[in-house]
C-alpha cells in the first residue's frame, strides 16, 4: 500500500505522508524493502521530516537482511555528503558491493563517478564500461537501472564521450530508455532522431 499512495494507484490519492507511514510500519515489522524505502524517505524528507540518523538506521537494517539496493543508499550517503562526510572512495566501495549483490543500478552510479569525475579523474571509457554492465539489468525487476543505463549510453554516443559520436546509436539507446519511462530519454531521442540542420 505504500507504493499505492506514493504513485496514486489503485484508487488511492497521492499521499507521501500516508505512504511513508505505511512503509515505516512494515519496516518496523522487519520487511527489508520497507526498511530501504523508509531510509530513503528519511534521507530525502519524503512524507516525514528529514532525519539522517533514522535514514542510516533503516539503511543498516536493510543491509543486515541483504536487501540488494541497501548498499546503493549507503553509496549515496557518502557521495552526496549529506548523511555522512563526503568520501568518494567509500561511495565507490559501497556501489561495488551493491553491484556484486545484483543491483545493476550500482554499475550506473559507478559509471557516473567516472563520467563526471566524482572523486576520480574523468574517464569516459571507464564510465561506458560500467554503463554497459548497467544495461544488463533485468527489466522485469530493475527497470530503473536499465533505463538509467540507456540514458547514459545515449548521452555518450550523442556527444562522442568515450566512443565515436553516433547520433543514430544514441537515438537507439534513448528510445529503449523511453520505452521504460524515462522522460530524459524521450528528449534525447527527439534530439538525435532529427536530421541536423
Amino acid at each position: 500500500m505504500g507504493n499505492a499512495y506514493w504513485y496514486g494507484k489503485y484508487g488511492c490519492p497521492v499521499d507521501l505522508k500516508e505512504s511513508a507511514a505505511l512503509f515505516e510500519f512494515c519496516a518496523k515489522a522487519g520487511n527489508a524493502r520497507a526498511q530501504y524505502m523508509t531510509a530513503s524517505n528519511y534521507y530525502r524528507g519524503d512524507g516525514v521530516p528529514q532525519d539522517l540518523t533514522l535514514a542510516k538506521m533503516y539503511a543498516n537494517l536493510a543491509i543486515e537482511q541483504r536487501y540488494i539496493k541497501s548498499w546503493r543508499r549507503w553509496g549515496e550517503f557518502y557521495s552526496d555528503g549529506v548523511a555522512m562526510p563526503r568520501d568518494h572512495a567509500k561511495a565507490r566501495e559501497c556501489f561495488e558491493k551493491g553491484a556484486r549483490m545484483g543491483d545493476f543500478n550500482c554499475y550506473n552510479k559507478l559509471g557516473d563517478m567516472f563520467y563526471y569525475g566524482l572523486g576520480f579523474p574523468v574517464d569516459h571509457q571507464e564510465a561506458i564500461r560500467y554503463y554497459r554492465k548497467g544495461e544488463k539489468a533485468p527489466v522485469s525487476s530493475q527497470k530503473h537501472g536499465y533505463r538509467t543505463a540507456k540514458e547514459a549510453l545515449g548521452r555518450c554516443y550523442e556527444h562522442g564521450h568515450g566512443v565515436q559520436q553516433d547520433r543514430l546509436l544514441a537515438a537507439d539507446h534513448y528510445l529503449e530508455g523511453y520505452r521504460y519511462g524515462s522522460e530524459e530519454c524521450r528528449k534525447g531521442y527527439l534530439r538525435c532522431s532529427r536530421q541536423p540542420e
